[in-house]
């Protein structure tokens, strides 16, 4: 189906025996997936698809559980979640492809590019968890009440309603899965070139947290978007875009010709 760079279309895929919903948006291009973070569903990352669709051809699921995919039999982990999300870029995507994640989805996308080198490009990690320094659920439930002033009320209904959806035994289960995660002694085997981002009033994702994550990537950098807080894919999703395309067209295609993993 022919479909404008700003269009978004909708579709159902059978990955992993489950019934999977995503987005896509454009029509030529290198391959974006969108992943993203706990709670919601790939219609928090529409406005990051028609930003990406002129250059790339940029694609969203909705993890398991989440938005309007099915529900796993059980509480899927974060390996178990990446391994979702290897299927959904092999079957779905067909091919390699950078990973442009949210939050939680920068777990998920970590967990991925470790396991299945293979399958990412690239990655870039907007607003990654969990931060070392608070890695508790008190430590994250006060940063995201620090957080919240600084973000747009618009995005509230989509957030209420993806919450409700998922309930809330889902999204705590979710939560606990994150918390257990150890991000960063994954870092070091991640060779994927990534670009990690925060908003300047982003208090989940502090700057030291950000900076310290690069430095134990192998080919990490960071970026700040002014003024943004957690979600900037949905906030300001021009400004993201700004800083994420010429790194996604120019660093990831000399990735591909070095043949750097």
């Amino acid at each position: 189906m022919a479909y404008s760079h700003s269009m978004v279309r909708q579709r159902w895929d059978t990955v992993g025996g489950l019934s999977i919903h995503s987005r896509h948006a454009g029509t030529s291009g290198p391959d974006v997936v969108c992943v993203h973070g706990l709670g919601v569903s790939s219609a928090h990352m529409a406005p990051m698809l028609r930003v990406l669709s002129p250059a790339f051809r940029a694609h969203a699921l909705d993890l398991p559980g989440f938005g309007w995919s099915d529900d796993p039999a059980t509480l899927p982990d974060v390996d178990e979640l990446a391994e979702f999300l290897e299927v959904f870029i092999e079957e779905t995507v067909e091919g390699p492809s950078a990973i442009l994640a949210n939050s939680l989805g920068c777990q998920v996308a970590i967990a991925c590019a470790q396991r299945r080198p293979d399958l990412v490009a690239g990655m870039v990690l907007v607003g990654p968890t969990v931060d070392p320094a608070g890695r508790s659920a008190a430590g994250q439930i006060g940063r995201y009440l620090l957080t919240l002033p600084g973000e747009r009320l618009s995005q509230a209904p989509l957030v209420v309603r993806d919450y409700c959806r998922a309930g809330p035994r889902r999204i705590a289960g979710t939560f606990r899965y994150g918390l257990a995660d150890v991000v960063k002694d994954r870092l070091p085997g991640v060779g994927a070139p990534t670009l990690v981002v925060r908003g300047s009033r982003d208090r989940i994702a502090p700057q030291a947290w950000v900076e310290e994550m690069a430095r134990l990537l192998p080919h990490g950098r960071t970026a700040v978007i002014p003024g943004a807080a957690h979600t900037p894919h949905f906030t300001a999703p021009d400004t993201l875009g700004r800083i994420a395309r010429p790194f996604l067209e120019g660093d990831l295609e000399e990735a591909t010709r070095s043949g750097r993993p």
